[in-house]
């Protein structure tokens, strides 16, 4: 995060600043629901530990993962709802600023690059980020081969078969399960009941491919939109009628419930 050059923390509103999406005296309090679970890392290695396999993991783009100290970085709900809360309404869409003790902070992709040490290069001209390609029936997909042909499986599933001892799977198999659930489990997390998603299974056709994928970037724009006003679908057109919902009313009035929904890897 980046801080102001100011000498002094203030709690007071700095006219200098843009609007913010509450006054300073009405903060909501709520709880947030995060589905990324970082203790996935803790599994993976327990699985893996003593082969090679482990050291090609942490070798790879997500090694850095596995060094943050995350059992002392117990996650602060409270905390991260008031970042949210404190942050201000700007024109950038991919960054959020926040106010601390008067201070302006930001999250971006650099600090999202700093601390996860995840690769955040740009994507290649035939990838689209927005794209959610799904699977369709009698269409041939590496899906059947990784996993089976079961659709509704889930990433609970994807680790009962890397600990399954009667099912005889090839080093290389159980390796892309391991990959699957850090990019399902951690990085790109989207629901309560964690599924693989069949875009990132078909990536994984090609390993190579796979590991030189910005991930980075991948999981901070999953994350960061969750945490903005969702401008994407302003003024687009729904069959007989146009959105017209005010991103930044809807975001503020998201905030006021009870709970908030964060996906990606807050």
């Amino acid at each position: 995060m980046t801080g102001s050059t100011s000498q002094e923390p203030s709690s007071q509103c700095d006219s200098n600043l843009p609007n913010r999406l509450f006054a300073t005296d009405q903060y909501p309090r709520g709880r947030l629901n995060i589905y990324s679970r970082p203790d996935i890392l803790s599994f993976i290695r327990k699985v893996f530990y003593g082969t090679k396999k482990l050291d090609f993991i942490l070798q790879s783009c997500f090694g850095p993962l596995f060094h943050l100290p995350v059992s002392r970085c117990a996650m602060s709900g409270k905390l991260m709802h008031a970042l949210l809360c404190r942050q201000l309404v700007t024109k950038k869409k991919y960054e959020l600023w926040t106010v601390f003790g008067g201070y302006p902070l930001r999250f971006s992709l650099p600090e999202f690059a700093c601390v996860t040490g995840l690769p955040c290069g740009e994507f290649s001209e035939d990838y689209d980020p927005d794209d959610d390609a799904v699977y369709v029936v009698g269409m041939k997909s590496y899906w059947d081969k990784l996993i089976g042909p079961d659709k509704t499986v889930t990433l609970g599933d994807v680790s009962d078969m890397l600990t399954n001892k009667r099912k005889t799977l090839s080093s290389d198999h159980r390796l892309k399960l391991a990959f699957l659930l850090i990019v399902d489990g951690v990085l790109i997390a989207s629901n309560q009941i964690g599924r693989p998603t069949f875009k990132y299974v078909e990536m994984l056709a090609d390993m190579d491919k796979f590991l030189s994928f910005p991930w980075g970037r991948e999981s901070f724009l999953k994350t960061v939109v969750g945490m903005r006003p969702d401008k994407r679908n302003l003024g687009k057109s729904t069959g007989k009628r146009q959105l017209t919902t005010n991103p930044i009313k809807s975001l503020v009035s998201q905030l006021q419930q009870k709970t908030f929904r964060l996906k990606g890897f807050p």
